[in-house]
C-alpha cells in the first residue's frame, strides 16, 4: 500500500496561521485549563478540525500542535508583558508609599509642634492669669480703699450696690480703674 503524501506544507501552515488570526481573541481568552494539554485544547476548539479534513491523522496532530503552541506562545508573551507592567508599577506604588510616609511624618511633626506650643502657652498663660488676677485683686483693694476714703463704704447709696461689688465691676473692665496698677 502506498503512503499518502502529506499535505501539511508551508502553505498549509499559512492557513493555520490565518485561522489563528481570525480566532485569536477566542483562543487567547480561553480558560487556562484548556492549555494543560493539546488534547484539552483540541476538545475546546473542535471547529478547527473541519479545516483539517484533507490531512492524514499524523498531519492533523502536527497541525493541532502548531496551533496549540502558537496560542500558548501568545498567551505567555501577554503574561510576560503583564508581569513587566506589574513590575514597573510596584516601585511606583512603593514610591507613593514613601511620599505618604513623608507626609505622615511631616504632619506628625507639625502636630507635635502645635501641642508643644500649646503646652508652653498654657504655662505662660497660667502665669499671665496669675499676674492678671493679682492686678485685679490689687485694683479691687484700691477701689475699696477709695470708697472708704470718700465715706461710701460698705454701700454706695447712689447706686444701691456694695462698694466691693462696684469695685469688682469696674476692675473687670480695667485694672487701672482706681489708678495705675503695676
Amino acid at each position: 500500500m502506498e503512503q499518502q503524501k502529506t499535505k501539511l506544507d508551508f502553505s498549509y501552515y499559512k492557513r493555520i496561521d490565518g485561522y489563528f488570526q481570525n480566532h485569536c481573541q477566542e483562543l487567547i481568552s480561553a480558560n487556562k485549563s484548556v492549555y494543560d494539554s493539546v488534547d484539552s485544547f483540541r476538545e475546546k476548539f473542535t471547529h478547527f478540525e473541519f479545516s483539517l479534513s484533507e490531512l492524514t491523522e499524523d498531519d492533523k496532530n502536527k497541525a493541532w500542535v502548531h496551533l496549540y503552541n502558537k496560542a500558548k506562545r501568545v498567551i505567555k508573551n501577554n503574561e510576560d508583558e503583564l508581569n513587566k507592567k506589574l513590575a514597573l508599577e510596584k516601585p511606583l506604588k512603593k514610591e507613593k508609599f514613601k511620599l505618604n510616609f513623608i507626609h505622615v511624618l511631616f504632619i506628625t511633626i507639625i502636630i507635635a509642634f502645635c501641642v508643644s506650643f500649646g503646652i508652653y502657652n498654657s504655662r505662660n498663660s497660667g502665669q499671665q492669669d496669675n499676674a492678671a488676677s493679682q492686678k485685679q485683686r490689687t485694683c479691687i483693694n484700691n477701689g475699696i480703699e477709695y470708697y472708704k476714703s470718700i465715706g461710701a463704704y460698705p454701700r454706695l447709696t447712689s447706686e444701691n450696690i456694695s462698694a466691693s461689688d462696684k469695685a469688682k465691676q469696674l476692675c473687670s473692665n480695667s485694672v487701672n480703674a482706681f489708678g495705675v496698677v503695676n
